[in-house]
């Protein structure tokens, strides 16, 4: 690894020193350790308050759909699923109570449901998602 001696100088004075960051196994050309950034928030801290954000948490494609959708939570395994389809005007259309796959995933099939922009709210896992669809 290479680092810069005075970064607050310009061209060759920086000091530019290349393969000269030793670690103790004296491998000189990759990190001396890779931090685990998915540990998350200190129990107590200021970020614990922090959620992850839904679209981690959900996936929900295609959108637009035609005729299936598929909802991918990452869930256990057989975690009970249940979905509802609210047009524009707040009128539920369609609900479904699915399992999830071993892909962590269900699948709604939208056969009879009219082309528009609907509202999709899904529970599953103690947890409420809710997503815009546009059917096509």
């Amino acid at each position: 690894m290479s680092y810069i001696a005075y970064p607050n100088k310009r061209g060759v004075d920086a000091g530019l020193c290349q393969l000269c960051f030793h670690t103790q196994n004296n491998n000189a050309l990759s990190p001396p350790n890779m931090p685990n950034y998915e540990l998350g928030a200190l129990k107590g801290s200021s970020c614990d308050t922090i959620g992850k954000l839904q679209s981690e948490r959900i996936v929900i494609y295609p959108n637009p759909v035609s005729s299936s959708v598929y909802v991918f939570i990452p869930l256990p395994m057989n975690t009970k699923l249940k979905a509802s389809l609210y047009d524009m005007l707040g009128q539920r259309i369609a609900t479904w109570n699915e399992i999830l796959n071993s892909k962590q995933e269900a699948e709604l099939k939208l056969n009879h449901v009219a082309i528009g922009m609907y509202t999709l709210r899904i529970e599953a896992g103690g947890e409420r998602y809710v997503s815009k669809l546009v059917v096509e």
